[in-house]
């Protein structure tokens, strides 16, 4: 009887330790971010890091881990790249419902910075050069 019941505790102490499938997809995430505060000009290795775990997430029909579409639409707005950024939100709030207000919130705001730029583009084309006094 001892026997079994240490043959048994021995096995509840192997599957323990048995190794467990990943939940998400994290790639070189954790080591990338603290590279980037670290150092602000790996911002592009960590931009590239988030856009390889998005593929292969995407790749295998995985979930994206939370976050990492919204980090990496942040990473589109701050080069610039509205409408990618606003894609990139919108994917994030359609994974994860419990991102939508916040996702909400930051797709309003590029969108309005996207609206007012396109009307600053649009004066720009519209208004003709006026001469200075110094022109003349």
């Amino acid at each position: 009887m001892r026997i079994s019941i240490a043959i048994l505790a021995f096995l509840f102490v192997c599957a323990g330790c048995a190794t467990q499938k990943q939940l998400y997809q994290w790639a070189d995430y954790e080591d990338d971010l603290y590279g980037m505060y670290k150092n602000p000009e790996k911002s592009k290795q960590y931009q590239e890091t988030l856009r390889i775990i998005i593929e292969r997430c995407d790749e295998k029909g995985q979930k994206v881990p939370p976050g990492i579409r919204a980090e990496y639409g942040y990473c589109l707005y701050r080069e610039g790249k509205l409408d990618d950024a606003i894609a990139s939100f919108k994917k994030e709030r359609e994974l994860w419902p419990e991102s939508y207000v916040l996702m909400n919130t930051l797709i309003g705001n590029v969108e309005k910075l996207k609206s007012a730029k396109e009307i600053d583009e649009e004066a720009l084309v519209a208004e003709p050069a006026v001469p200075t006094a110094s022109e003349e």
